[in-house]
């Protein structure tokens, strides 16, 4: 226990005034109160450049979408390159939920026609650490996802989101041993929880979230 409360000591100096930490039952609680404030088709879509990426927030700030049977969510929508043959790849990162706890944003990605229309929704998103984004630090807990992008799919248009399924459910990741500690230069900074006899770390279900995007055209 002490060794516990040494790590706990020694992350909250590393994280002073950098890291970033979650309510989690106040941030569902207040999507919970905020009505719906757009629709699927009437949401502003970000475009994406051939070669976008950037990292970007899902929160209270972020418009609200009632999907039905999938409830409310804060969403992020895009409008992705309307030619070419690429790979989007996607993460979602773990954020502080208390001293020693995790929490993430679990996502749901729609994509849609050039009118709109949902075509389909992703597949499973894998827990990770690290390999997919080689140019970035190695984040404790990670999920990620990634789709070949091909103009007779027609995937024109995508929306993240979550559901309450999903928030509800959490999930849990064995990291390996020993943890690195990474911070990166910007506002958010990546977990690191020590792992061993404890077992697996729980993953809270997050309303809120930080996520970051990428756009690989296909080599010749």
């Amino acid at each position: 226990m002490s060794r516990r409360i040494a790590l706990a000591c020694a992350a909250l100096l590393l994280c002073a005034g950098c890291g970033h930490y979650v309510d989690v039952k106040g941030r569902l609680a207040a999507l919970d109160k905020t009505q719906p404030t757009a629709t699927v088709a009437d949401l502003v879509y970000e475009k994406l450049g051939p070669r976008a990426d950037r990292t970007f927030w899902i929160d209270e700030k972020s418009p609200v979408v009632d999907f039905g049977k999938d409830g409310k969510s804060y969403t992020a929508a895009f409008e992705l390159p309307a030619s070419g043959d690429y790979m989007l790849r996607m993460r979602s990162y773990s954020l502080h939920a208390g001293l020693l706890d995790a929490a993430v944003f679990f996502p749901v990605v729609v994509f849609l026609d050039a009118d709109k229309n949902p075509l389909t929704t992703s597949g499973a998103w894998t827990a990770s650490r690290g390999g997919l984004f080689t140019d970035e630090p190695n984040a404790s807990v990670l999920l990620e996802y990634s789709e070949w992008i091909t103009p007779e799919r027609n995937f024109r248009y995508i929306v993240i989101h979550t559901t309450p399924d999903l928030i509800a459910r959490g999930g849990r990741a064995a990291l390996p041993s020993p943890v690195q500690v990474a911070a990166a230069s910007y506002h958010y900074v990546p977990l690191f929880f020590p792992t061993g006899p404890a077992g697996p770390i729980e993953l809270e279900g997050s309303a809120v979230g930080y996520l970051r995007i990428k756009i690989e055209p296909r080599e010749e």
